[in-house]
């Protein structure tokens, strides 16, 4: 799974992380609302030094170019995204940085300067590959305050596209095309990506990264995950969205009694319950509440990776198996939600249904009532500050 990605999409010769988003400006606007809640306002941008790691189509590299940063680097080795980077800065006729680009990994890149601010959204997860590489990412922040800002996916909110996948893996045909299988599991899955009102990207990249990427069980990566690997240098500065209250007394805040990321893992952990459907925002619990969400979610992300091991395998038995065994953990899924939400209760119990039909195809899927809603929250920003 080394470069597992990029792999994949230069196999299919694809980048699918294209916004279809027609107007420039309010993309530019919600990347400001974003790096505003992050803590990266316009003037500290400005005339700062910039790296950003695997920026893709390169459209969210645009509103860092437009604060004039003095020096901007995106490192991409892929070169369908490279293409789509040069079409955007062809066409962008404001004042702007334009950033150099060098077509290397990260494995490879080795420069001789750092950076006040390193970005990288979206790509590094679970693999130990790519979890050593976070070190790498940090040795390249100055340590003069520099900031490093990444996002992380955790197990909670991945689970109901988690949950999609391991549906399609039950009615995909093996027959038909990368292009044909796509185009089956758009209409399949096109009812529920309906109901996401501000989707920027196409159902059919959605679908290549989300359901026939083998990657996407590995995208999973938690706050603890990006501390440890960066190190104690960095200090959570902001998260996006917010979910830390922080009440104690700034006279107590000295160098002994600061523990800013342990603040924000207990707070995250309180918050579990409320990432599995992007709609909740409930009341924290304690985090020993939410103890069944998490062990049930890493029961799930098992068993999925599991099946996807096993996919070219004719063992039926060993199907069976996992299919009761994932049943068994939505159950307890289903039952822990059915006193915190009803709606997502529902959705699980809707799938339950659909999952344990011996018969399943496509239309089954596509005609959920609930679970076709069910989208978790899949993607934090964090930004640390090294110390």
């Amino acid at each position: 799974m080394e470069n597992g990605h990029l792999n994949f999409y230069l196999k299919h010769n694809i980048s699918p992380v294209f916004y279809n988003n027609k107007n420039i400006n309010s993309h530019i606007e919600m990347r400001e609302s974003l790096y505003f809640l992050l803590g990266l306002n316009k003037n500290l941008i400005k005339n700062s030094s910039i790296l950003e790691v695997a920026p893709g189509s390169g459209q969210n590299s645009i509103f860092c170019s437009l604060c004039l940063p003095k020096k901007f680097e995106l490192l991409e080795p892929n070169p369908s995204a490279i293409e789509q980077i040069n079409k955007q800065y062809t066409s962008l006729n404001i004042a702007h940085t334009k950033p150099v680009i060098t077509q290397l990994t990260l494995q490879e890149y080795k420069p001789s300067y750092s950076f006040d601010l390193v970005i990288c959204e979206n790509w590094i997860g679970s693999l130990k590959s790519e979890l050593s590489l976070l070190n790498k990412l940090g040795n390249l922040v100055s340590s003069d305050g520099g900031i490093i800002c990444l996002t992380f996916s955790p197990l909670a909110g991945l689970i109901p596209n988690f949950l999609r996948k391991l549906l399609s893996f039950r009615i995909i045909n093996k027959n038909l095309n990368f292009n044909e299988n796509t185009n089956q599991l758009v209409y399949i899955f096109e009812p529920h990506l309906s109901t996401l009102e501000n989707m920027t990207r196409s159902h059919s990249d959605w679908v290549h990264d989300c359901i026939l990427n083998p990657q996407f069980f590995y995208t999973a990566i938690t706050i603890s995950d990006i501390t440890e690997s960066l190190g104690l240098d960095f200090e959570i500065f902001n998260t996006f969205p917010k979910f830390t209250v922080d009440w104690r007394w700034f006279k107590s805040l000295n160098r002994q009694n600061r523990n800013f990321n342990k603040v924000v893992l207990d707070s995250f952990n309180s918050n579990l319950h409320n990432l599995i459907n992007f709609k909740l925002n409930l009341a924290p619990l304690k985090p020993l509440d939410n103890d069944i969400i998490a062990k049930t979610v890493n029961h799930i992300h098992s068993i999925a990776l599991n099946w996807q091991i096993n996919l070219e395998s004719s063992n039926n038995e060993l199907f069976n198996t996992l299919k009761i065994s994932l049943a068994e953990n939505v159950i307890l899924l289903r039952d822990k939600y059915r006193f915190i939400d009803e709606y997502t209760f529902l959705a699980l119990d809707e799938f339950l249904s659909i999952w344990n039909d011996d018969y399943l195809d496509g239309d089954d899927i596509r005609n959920m009532k609930y679970f076709n809603s069910l989208f978790g929250k899949e993607t934090f920003y964090i930004t640390l500050l090294k110390k």
